[in-house]
């Protein structure tokens, strides 16, 4: 399949990118969660994760300056924290963090009621919010 076909199907089912990258975090998590280097690794990986989310809830009713506002602290939480080994930083990042998640997961939700037929994406959507 070449590139610009599979540029396509992403744009027509945003949500299964996000689940497929939800997915490969959790099998990635164990292989780098033993050392530092991996930690660190894992906390970009968590901030493309991140990205990924906040173009998903562009396509919900949620609001995008909304993510993005909850996001871009996390962002920069994680970056110092992650730059200068501050822990004391961690609650308030993993806070701003699950604020984000939850407002994602009330957008996706509120984008899968939206109509009354279900669509390939909505279901994507609704593998991409289960916890």
């Amino acid at each position: 399949m070449s590139y610009l076909r599979w540029i396509a199907r992403s744009r027509r089912h945003p949500s299964a990118i996000l689940l497929c990258v939800q997915l490969a975090g959790l099998v990635v998590y164990p292989f780098l969660e033993a050392t530092h280097a991996g930690r660190v690794a894992f906390g970009v990986f968590g901030i493309a994760v991140l990205i990924v989310t906040i173009r998903m809830v562009r396509m919900t009713p949620g609001l995008t300056w909304v993510s993005v506002g909850i996001a871009l602290p996390a962002i920069a939480l994680q970056v110092v924290q992650a730059v200068s080994d501050r822990p004391g930083l961690l609650p308030y990042s993993a806070a701003l963090e699950a604020a984000f998640y939850f407002y994602a997961a009330a957008s996706l939700i509120a984008y899968m009621m939206a109509d009354r037929r279900a669509t390939t994406d909505e279901l994507f959507a609704a593998g991409a919010t289960s916890p």
